[in-house]
């Protein structure tokens, strides 16, 4: 039985998206109603960018105009991998890269994102499982 996980495993599925010509404001307020921290930025229907709630509150923390769309604080060449890449390939990159998000596609169309947060949960997993918490006090 192979133990290579491939990032469509640990991957959130079918993630919120949110189109570039939306206001920093707009941007903000999706990210509190959802409590998330990555959105993946479609433009025309297409995939363009990623913006982490982070870029958006510096953004508006220097005085941002509302005529600021999330286009021009996005990433615009973010991490993208098929979401059959291995998981160990993807963390290594990302290590890399020092990014916080990788966007996961399907045939070149969005199926998840995977975020540094979604790491760290999945390694204390991966370590309580190893060696369960001792219960005796």
């Amino acid at each position: 039985m192979s133990r290579v996980h491939f990032i469509k495993h640990l991957m959130t599925p079918f993630p919120f998206t949110i189109e570039a010509t939306v206001s920093l404001e707009d941007a903000e307020a999706m990210f509190d109603k959802h409590d998330i921290s990555h959105l993946p930025v479609a433009h025309g229907g297409k995939l363009s960018g990623v913006i982490t709630k982070h870029d958006v509150l510096r953004a508006l923390a220097h005085g941002s105009e509302e005529s600021v769309s999330v286009a021009d604080v996005a990433v615009s060449d973010p991490y993208v991998v098929d979401l059959h890449t291995r998981a160990d390939e993807v963390l290594h990159e990302m290590a890399l890269r020092h990014i916080g998000s990788v966007l996961v596609t399907r045939e070149d169309k969005l199926a998840g994102i995977y975020t540094a947060n979604d790491a760290m949960r999945d390694f204390a997993e991966h370590l309580a499982a190893l060696e369960p918490p001792n219960t005796v006090a």
